[in-house]
């Protein structure tokens, strides 16, 4: 029986030897619990920041959120930031929202009195989607490219305006309430011409 004990024993070792990390090397509960307290202590510091009479400490606050590696951290301070009534806060989320973004998927609308090619060209061609894809952002100028050399785009303050070389198209957004773009998108291209609503969640 001792000897079946000790083999037992040596299979477990044998076994935890090969495993990517043991259990002894594992956080215990209350280290985990520790870190955990510490990190929620952390935001709920950073949400007293965003939150701060003085605008400069606000903005000071949401620049470290926004470059912090922490995802979480990020979409705390942009939820933050775009239910804000201060338009600096704003604008700031909304020039580094950019930076997590590979595809902008604006939902199209027709407007109060479409002409029968609006009709026909927002379900036929884009389904009621306009959709674009981002090669670069640069957060620093607020200028967005677009792959395949289709356009390029400019985030101004609450405001983003984009010029579609491919399809013909320009349009104009602001920050609606909330984490959300409104405006309209152009087209002068054939099949497609005529204005259309359009809409962004940025969230």
């Amino acid at each position: 029986m001792a000897y079946k004990v000790i083999l037992q024993r040596l299979v477990i070792s044998a076994c935890m030897v090969y495993l990517p990390v043991s259990l002894a090397e594992a956080p215990s509960t209350d280290e985990i619990l520790r870190q955990t307290q510490e990190r929620a202590a952390k935001i709920e510091e950073y949400r007293r920041l965003l939150n701060n009479p003085d605008q400069n400490v606000r903005v000071a606050g949401l620049d470290v959120m926004l470059k912090s590696d922490d995802p979480a951290m990020r979409e705390i301070a942009f939820n933050i930031a775009f239910a804000s009534a201060d338009d600096t806060m704003r604008a700031v989320a909304l020039r580094n929202k950019f930076t997590y973004m590979k595809n902008l998927n604006f939902k199209l609308s027709l407007g109060s009195d479409p002409t029968e090619q609006e009709k026909k060209a927002i379900n036929i061609h884009f389904g009621n989607i306009y959709a674009i894809k981002l090669d670069s952002y640069d957060s620093n100028s607020g200028t967005l490219k677009f792959s395949n050399d289709r356009g390029e785009g400019q985030v101004s303050g609450t405001g983003l305006e984009l010029q579609d070389n491919r399809s013909n198209c320009t349009g104009n957004f602001t920050l609606g309430e909330g984490a959300e773009l409104v405006g309209t998108i152009h087209c002068k291209a054939s099949g497609i011409r005529g204005t259309y609503k359009a809409t962004l969640r940025l969230q």
